[in-house]
């Protein structure tokens, strides 16, 4: 991670070119080959890839008309809606860094600053940060997580109907609407698609990453391994999202993969989520077990020397129980990974969407506990990064003005209309939660 003097120069020269120009609306893409969605950052929401822009040109998965539409606002000096959370970031008070610095001072793309800004806005482009997803297969059924992401999630939803909250939540057939059904892998036009452009973008790639669903569950994902190991490119980062929840064996071939293809590779990174500890961990992501869980990330640090993991925290109205106690296991493995001769980091942001399980709903009196867990983290093995995320969404809790009570209404539903699905019980899991509860249950009583 850049330094911060780093970060607040790109920023200044982010702001020379225009107050909203951001390289990774050029240079990064993430492909949801399940549902022939894109996006250029993961903050946006997705859009869908026209079939007749891909006939005519496969780079159509990354560059579609609607983003190059979006590149001449950023040249233009518009500010896209959909890069609304880093134009949040950018006008709370005190000199905050947004993504759009943190991304563009990245060396996949700050190296190329001069050759993008110069391009013509409908120019295709070939990215340097490629993340794929082939499939919504999951045995996940996280909290914020959709049937787009997660044939888990989508087979509940089969089963019991959308959440009936003040509007249909997690639809399918709202999904059909947004062109976000998942698509099998055999016969996949975008997956195919795919495996035509890789060549051709394969050698300028500076980052491939693999996210799904749950990426070891698809045949495709050892593909591209394969694909890595007889295809040399020495400046490439190889990446693989995974819960971790796997079984021994679908571990084992991943590790031996890996083995395979490290030689042809620059790096290869190691990407996992989770959002607190213990029981509270389980409750937010339906499937994890959180000694399984342990016990696979050990192994793989063992196996991989050197190995860089990523722990990604989706930081959501949840997370603050128990969430010291993540804090000290975050500590355990960074010692782990460090005796490996690799290295472990904590990457915190904040959950926008759903906005009804947003930190936001939370009473502004709970400031104290999120300056207790800043306070914790500062006191040692943390990185001036991994504390300046968390400092951020401490800010961003601060001050951004509180939840609307349709927003609290909806939390109280979503949890008991969960209790009943999934047959776990809040109350249990969350007991430092539950006089909120009876006055977020007030406020739903209200109208």
């Amino acid at each position: 991670m850049e330094s911060r003097r780093t970060l607040l120069k790109m920023a200044e020269k982010l702001d020379k070119v225009s107050s909203s120009f951001c390289l990774a609306k050029w240079l990064q893409v993430t492909i949801h080959l399940q549902n022939g969605h894109t996006h250029s950052c993961h903050h946006p929401e997705t859009h869908s890839i026209p079939l007749k822009e891909l006939e005519k040109d496969v780079s159509a998965l990354h560059n579609t008309d609607f983003k190059k539409q979006q590149r001449k606002k950023m040249l233009n000096g518009i500010k896209p809606k959909e890069c609304s959370y880093c134009w949040k970031i950018e006008k709370l008070p005190g000199e905050n860094i947004s993504d759009r610095a943190i991304k563009s001072a990245d060396p996949w793309a700050a190296k190329h600053f001069d050759r993008v800004k110069s391009m013509p806005w409908d120019q295709n482009i070939k990215p340097t940060y490629l993340e794929v997803s082939f499939s919504n297969k999951c045995n996940f059924r996280c909290l914020y997580c959709a049937p787009s992401a997660s044939s888990s999630w989508a087979q509940e939803i089969k089963v019991h109907g959308p959440y009936k909250l003040e509007y249909d939540y997690l639809s399918l057939e709202e999904l059909e609407k947004k062109k976000k059904t998942n698509i099998e892998e055999a016969g996949n036009p975008y997956i195919e698609a795919f495996w035509h452009w890789l060549p051709e973008v394969y050698p300028r790639l500076e980052h491939l990453r693999i996210t799904g669903g749950e990426p070891l569950l698809s045949d495709n994902t050892y593909k591209v391994l394969d694909y890595a190991a007889a295809n040399p490119n020495k400046k490439l980062q190889l990446s693989i999202n995974s819960n971790l929840g796997v079984s021994p064996d679908k571990l084992s071939k991943l590790i031996e993969s890996v083995r395979v293809a490290k030689g042809n590779i620059k790096e290869f990174t190691f990407y996992t989520s989770l959002d607190t500890w213990g029981p509270s961990a389980e409750y937010i992501r339906t499937g994890l077990k959180c000694e399984t869980f342990e016990k696979n990330l050990k192994v793989l640090i063992r196996e991989i020397p050197g190995l860089q993991v990523t722990v990604m925290c989706t930081f959501n109205a949840l997370s603050l129980s128990s969430f010291g106690e993540f804090l000290k296991k975050v500590r355990e493995w960074k010692k782990i990974a460090a005796k490996n001769g690799g290295q472990l980091i904590l990457d915190t942001s904040y959950l926008k969407d759903p906005p009804f399980l947003s930190v936001l709903i939370l009473p502004k009196v709970w400031f104290y506990k999120f300056q207790l867990l800043l306070e914790d983290m500062k006191k040692g093995a943390f990185s001036e990064f991994e504390i300046s995320k968390f400092e951020r969404l401490v800010e961003y809790f601060n001050e951004t003005p509180r939840a609307v009570d349709e927003d609290i209404r909806n939390f109280i539903n979503f949890i008991e209309m969960t209790d009943q699905r999934r047959k776990t019980a809040f109350d249990k899991n969350f007991p430092e939660y539950l006089d909120l509860m009876n006055v977020f249950r007030a406020i739903r009583a209200r109208k």
